[in-house]
This record gives structure tokens, C-alpha cells and sequence, in this order.
């Protein structure tokens, strides 16, 4: 006698069994998005009941009915939201064959994703600029007080730009495509060059030099070419032109300013500055400024303002205060 699996109306709220059955599913993709690996750890670290309904889901998917439940619900990636969102998709097929907690002594947290082949974390100080070849034959050169994590997987390449800037030659790869997450968002290549400005928390700007790449913030997708740049802030991006005959300033210590807000500019010097810079005023923050800068050599630079904009710095060996 066959197994009759029946799908029932959602509750408004996915039960936790629900959310983790989801999290399966969505961790089961051949190339898992880093923003979607973020907001996988947000959701296990929000309450200890999720990694353990995680734990126990992952021990029940080894059973062969749910492995088979499992991949039929992975492979339907049209319904992906009526099935997750609705009912858990795979939780349904758990609960009907009714599995779910056998294994609810699980201790620690498996995973279904697969291991990396090479893996690597890279940090710079101020004014510490960091060239780096990694196996593939990509180069990377890491600014100043700027730190990144890599990690090669059999069908991807994924470097997380968790602090500062970084420039990016990438070898082609049409198996392994190159991903760089930085705040909310995702950049998509084969093989380029491009930068990446992780400006504040909620700016990050991504300039292309030669190839093409693909940018994802939120659900929304731009293709950039040479000479063109994004800057995404608090979830809205913006596309400009620029000039990319040459590599960024930055890595030879300059910074090309163009009617650019004044935080913008003391965040490029702060990749150099052993002692902080710091502006307390907003709208002296906000003050636009042009010119062209050696960052690389921020006293040269406060003085600078100082004399142009009537500013003023008051310091001691802990922090500078530019104020108006």
C-alpha cells in the first residue's frame, strides 16, 4: 500500500521544525549565496532550539524515505517558496513518514555543505597594504586595516570582505565561479578585475576594471562593465561611470577625491592612520570635499585640511577629532 502524502494549509507562523526543514533544503544547493550562509548563522545563533532542530533533521535526512523526499523537494526549485515557506516541504514529508526526532539526542551542529579544498584568512593594520597569490592564480591586494576570508569549494570560490577594500584580479575559471560578498552584497565573476570599498557597514561601493561582474543586493541583480561602479546603501544601489585606465589610487597611497563627502575621505585615511580619526559632527561629516589625497600619509592630509577648509584637529595618543 502506497504512502499518501497530503499538503496542508500553512500556519501564519513556521514552526522551528518548519524553518529548519527549509534551512535543509536551502543548504543542500551545489553553491550555497554568502548572504544566504549569513543569514543561515543568524538564524542558529537566534535560539538554541534551532541548531538542535537543525541537528536532528540533518541525522533524520540519512533515513532513505527522506533522503528521497528531500531531493525531490530540492530539485522543484520552481515551487521553492510554496513548499518551504508553506509547509516546510521537506518537514511535510518527514512528518507524514513520521520521523522527525528520532534523533533528538543529537549533539553539535552537522552540516550537508561540502568541505573547502583550500581555505585562508588575511588581515592588514594601518597603512599595511597585503599582495596575495592565492592557488588558482588570483591575486588580491588587501588595503590597509582591511581583512578578508577565502575558501575554495569544488564548484565555487568564495571570499567574504569582512572589513576595508580590496582589489581583485581574478583567474577564469567557468567551473569555479567567484564570489565576494561585503555588506549586503554579492559580486559574481569568472574571471576580472574589480575593486571592493566596504566604506561603512552600510556602504559598499564595487568598481569594475576589466571583464564583466554581477552584483546581487537583496533580490535585485546589475551587470557592471569596465568603467562603471555600484554603490549600495542600506539595501538601494546606485550605478556611476569612472575612469578605469588605471588600477585604484589606493594602492599607491593616493585617493582621488571629487566632491565627496568628508567621512568618505577619513575613511580612506583610516586605512593608513595608526591613530584614528574620528569626526563627531554630522554635518561637518557630510561636507563635500575634492582633490586629491595622500592617504598614505595622514598627517599630510589633516593639514591639508586644515589649511583649505579652516578645519581643526584636536588629538592625544588615542584618537583624532576633526572639527570644524
Amino acid at each position: 500500500m502506497g504512502v499518501m502524502i497530503r499538503v496542508v494549509n500553512a500556519p501564519e507562523t513556521p514552526s522551528v521544525e518548519d524553518e529548519a526543514a527549509a534551512w535543509v533544503v536551502a543548504m543542500m544547493a551545489e553553491t550555497v549565496p554568502a548572504h544566504t550562509e549569513r543569514q543561515f548563522d543568524l538564524w542558529i545563533k537566534a535560539h538554541p532550539d534551532h541548531a538542535q532542530a537543525y541537528a536532528d533533521l540533518c541525522a533524520t535526512w540519512q533515513a532513505e524515505p527522506v533522503a528521497e523526499a528531500l531531493t525531490a523537494v530540492k530539485h522543484q526549485r520552481k515551487n521553492y517558496t510554496h513548499w518551504v515557506i508553506g509547509l516546510g516541504g521537506a518537514m511535510a514529508a518527514c512528518l507524514v513518514l513520521g520521523l522527525v526526532g528520532l534523533n533528538s539526542g543529537t549533539v553539535g551542529l552537522p552540516t550537508l555543505k561540502p568541505q573547502p579544498t583550500y581555505s585562508a584568512s588575511l588581515m592588514t593594520g594601518p597603512g599595511d597594504i597585503q599582495d596575495v597569490a592565492l592557488p588558482d592564480g588570483t591575486r588580491i591586494a588587501l588595503s590597509g586595516n582591511s581583512a578578508l576570508t577565502v575558501q575554495f569549494l569544488n564548484g565555487r570560490r568564495q571570499v567574504e570582505l569582512t572589513r576595508g577594500e580590496a582589489w581583485f584580479d581574478v583567474a577564469h575559471d567557468e567551473a569555479r565561479p567567484f564570489h565576494v560578498a561585503a555588506n549586503d552584497t554579492d559580486v559574481k565573476v569568472l574571471g576580472t578585475a574589480f575593486n571592493i570599498d566596504a566604506i561603512t557597514e552600510e556602504t559598499t561601493e564595487i568598481s569594475v576594471y576589466r571583464g564583466k561582474v554581477q552584483v546581487a543586493v537583496g533580490r535585485a541583480y546589475t551587470d557592471l562593465t569596465p568603467g562603471l561602479k555600484l554603490i549600495s546603501h542600506l539595501g538601494r544601489s546606485e550605478v556611476q561611470r569612472f575612469d578605469a585606465a588605471t588600477t585604484p589610487d589606493w594602492r599607491d597611497g593616493w585617493y582621488e577625491a571629487e566632491d565627496i563627502e568628508l567621512g568618505r575621505l577619513i575613511a580612506e585615511v583610516n586605512r593608513f592612520a595608526k591613530v584614528p580619526v574620528r569626526i563627531d559632527d554630522p554635518d561637518l561629516a557630510a561636507k563635500a570635499v575634492s582633490g586629491r589625497f595622500k592617504v598614505s600619509d595622514p598627517a599630510l592630509v589633516l593639514n591639508g585640511l586644515q589649511q583649505v577648509y579652516g578645519l581643526k584637529v584636536q588629538s592625544d595618543e588615542t584618537v583624532m577629532v576633526l572639527t570644524k
